[in-house]
């Protein structure tokens, strides 16, 4: 699969609709493939050619563009205020209707080409979840849902009729809705129900289509699960919603035909003892003919024979597009994927706010974690997930060792750990937990391993040894660990007089264990996956693995000895380095303070003036003489996330608020820096580090979770190769 980029906007992107079945003619205009035949069958997806995208702003801007060519979009609509919520093309692809998030969340109807209103209407004081055109009225009529309301519109009078829940159904959130050959209309329920309209009354329910079970006083008990995507096809209507299952239903009786589940087909091994977490399903859309033919084979996709089906995507809350084979057996409606589940996913990523970011030290790897409490290992050169382990508890920071055999997490909760990798073909395969510490309450949001040191000519001295592990906090302290002494069990005494930090640790070894074991003789460790989320193989317990009991029984685990503590910041920490020598270290806070410390006790070195020419291993810290420059006025301290220096020390990074990217040339000082900015994050941008080769810079979005990588382009590239 290949990425292409609209970069028009200038805010976060908060809708989109995508038409099916448009072509641009000689005269440059677009219009229908024919025949149109029924608009549910998916005949046309691969001609698919328009997409309308709507931001959020003081002045929202809409832009309608070609996929085959989105550097230039078509055409830019305006009208709403604060952000667009919903859209949608007409079946003829000649209209556009769209939902504003003002007080009486607008509803317009656009003629797109002609780049002007065709109505303006108030839509609902409520707020509108949903716009969709019915493709088999042969007029213009549309149907909004949200809170508590379903709307039936039409377009050519510009008002619309409240729909009427009646005795059957009950007046709730409505996230969904989709329509049959007849006109009828179906829409998806909070309740987890599906109702189906007809004159603008409800007339058939069906209660209790999506559940997830969960336990109460050790029973588990079946509670409602929103229907988040809902959508007409020739085997039925398909479902999905919180409770991560794909049904499909008869449009008559609304009786299951068939079911699929996500979570268990698709969710990462959990760790022993724990749960698969769930993957909520919350948008559909489904092909068949020639197209879906390709598709389903190329996925590796068992097809039965003479039988009616296609290909459905699924796109989920936790950011993956799946597709998987649908077909019809005899009455019933069956769901497959790949057996191999990597092959049916199209894209995957952290499920939750992502921030912490490592690169490796040699090769193409680098590292996420996020607050799904999984780590993820991708490679640059194959734009892929290779590797991924569950952590257990939320992610912040990440840092991995020099010799790139361990890495360190920063958590919630004063949590540290470190995971001993094994590596198979330059690739890790499995992470066993080393150790856990908790001497703090809360979160660690960088951890940074000291470098291995050098000599005066930048060489790697012989036997030289990664000597600490710095830990910062936002308890405004950083702990500083020994990184050369094997992780200890804690002694008896700790354990007798039931010390504080002793039964935070245990308790928190127990969460990341799930009350299960790792590291023991012949088991998979951590639960982790090797390439292409095949499970890892069984691996021998070494010197480092521990085991860890049930969470009501003892547990056993190992924690890092601490050589010292920074104190002095007056806030939050923020961002650490280490000189190249690893002898000092460099910390930055909320309060805008710029620390330096003495290692291995953590003493503060109040001589700054001594410092001047002291060379930093990694410069990451938004504060400092060398990166004075990069603050434009009117911004604080908060405004600048991260910065990252180039291995070879030339150019600089900076990550921001605003969604930016900024490109420096490294010391950014004087008072007019120049400097290059890039735009595709929604706000904020939390991290960002160069590659090993200084070729790509990989950035990471916090609640936008998406991961980016970006390629050092033109006469800047040949300075950088030459400079190494």
């Amino acid at each position: 699969y290949k990425q292409r980029f609209m970069v028009a906007h200038d805010d976060d992107i908060t809708s989109m609709a995508l038409h099916e079945g448009m072509q641009r003619n000689a005269k440059g205009q677009w219009t229908r493939l024919a025949p149109s035949g029924n608009p549910g069958n998916g005949e046309n997806f691969g001609s698919r050619a328009l997409v309308a995208s709507g931001q959020m702003g003081k002045v929202p801007k809409i832009y309608v563009w070609d996929v085959d060519a989105p550097e230039e979009p078509l055409r830019e609509l305006h009208g709403h205020q604060r952000a667009v919520v919903a859209m949608d093309f007409s079946r003829d692809g000649k209209k556009l209707i769209s939902v504003g998030n003002d007080d009486g969340h607008t509803v317009i109807i656009y003629d797109w080409q002609k780049g002007c209103q065709l109505s303006n209407s108030k839509g609902h004081m409520a707020e509108i979840h949903s716009c969709v055109f019915n493709p088999y009225s042969p007029g213009l009529e549309f149907t909004t849902t949200g809170n508590k309301h379903v709307k039936f519109w039409d377009a050519s009078k510009g008002s619309g009729q409240n729909g009427l829940f009646g005795k059957q159904g009950t007046t709730q959130q409505i996230y969904s809705v989709t329509f049959l050959p007849n006109g009828q209309a179906v829409t998806g329920q909070k309740d987890g129900s599906i109702y189906l309209w007809d004159g603008g009354a409800v007339v058939k329910v069906k209660k209790g289509a999506h559940a997830r079970k969960v336990k109460q006083n050790q029973k588990e008990v079946a509670m409602p699960a929103a229907i988040l995507g809902i959508l007409s096809t020739p085997l039925g209507i398909v479902t999905t919603g919180e409770d991560s299952h794909v049904r499909v239903w008869d449009s008559s009786t609304l009786s299951k035909l068939g079911e699929f589940n996500i979570k268990e087909s698709f969710a990462p091994e959990p760790r022993p003892g724990g749960v698969r977490k769930r993957m909520p399903g919350h948008s559909l859309n489904y092909m068949a003919g020639k197209e879906c033919a390709a598709v389903v084979q190329k996925l590796g996709i068992a097809v039965k024979k003479s039988s009616d089906g296609g290909a459905l995507l699924v796109g989920t809350t936790s950011g993956d597009i799946l597709c998987l084979g649908m077909w019809k057996v005899g009455e019933q409606v069956e769901i497959v994927r790949n057996k191999d589940p990597e092959e049916s996913r199209i894209m995957g990523g952290h499920a939750i706010m992502v921030r912490g970011l490592v690169t490796a030290h040699d090769g193409s790897l680098f590292y996420t974690c996020g607050h799904d409490t999984y780590v993820r290992c991708w490679d640059k050169e194959k734009k892929d997930l290779v590797f991924l382990f569950d952590c257990g508890i939320p992610a912040v920071g990440i840092d991995l060792h020099p010799k790139g055999n361990i890495l360190a997490i920063g958590h919630v909760g004063g949590v540290v750990t470190t995971w001993d990798l094994t590596i198979r073909d330059k690739v890790p395969i499995q992470a066993t937990l080393r150790s856990v510490n908790a001497d703090r309450v809360e979160d660690v949001d960088e951890v940074r391993f000291s470098p291995l040191p050098v000599d005066e000519d930048g060489n790697l001295k012989p036997n030289g040894k990664c000597l600490y592990l710095a830990a910062a906090s936002h308890d405004s302290v950083i702990d500083i660990y020994s990184a050369v002494q094997e992780p200890q069990e804690p002694d008896e005494q700790m354990k007798a007089k039931k010390d504080p930090t002793y039964l935070r640790t245990l308790e928190m070894a127990r969460k990341v264990q799930g009350g299960g074991t790792l590291g023991m003789t012949g088991s998979v460790g951590s639960g982790g996956s090797s390439p292409r989320g095949k499970p890892a193989r069984p691996m021998t317990a070494s010197s480092s693995s521990m085991t860890l009991g049930s969470t009501a029984g003892p547990t056993k685990f190992r924690m890092m000895r601490r050589t010292g503590v920074c104190k002095g910041h007056s806030s939050y920490i923020t961002h650490i380095d280490f000189n190249k020598e690893g002898t000092l270290l460099q910390s930055t806070c909320g309060a805008n303070e710029l620390l330096n410390w003495i290692m291995p006790k953590g003493k503060q070195n109040p001589q700054t003036k001594d410092l001047a020419g002291t060379e930093w291993a990694t410069f990451t810290c938004i504060y400092g003489w060398a990166v004075k420059s990069i603050w434009d006025e009117g911004m604080d301290g908060t405004d600048c996330n991260a910065v990252d220096r180039s291995k070879n020390e030339k150019l600089l990074v900076t990550a921001e608020d605003t969604g930016l990217v900024k490109l420096f040339r490294f010391p950014a000082v004087g008072g007019q820096q120049r400097f290059r900015s890039y735009v595709g994050h929604s706000s904020h941008v939390m991290n960002i580090r160069f590659t090993n080769d200084d070729k790509n810079v990989i950035s990471v979005g916090g609640p936008d979770r998406a991961i980016f990588q970006w390629k050092i382009v033109n006469a800047l590239a040949d300075s950088l190769a030459a400079a190494r």
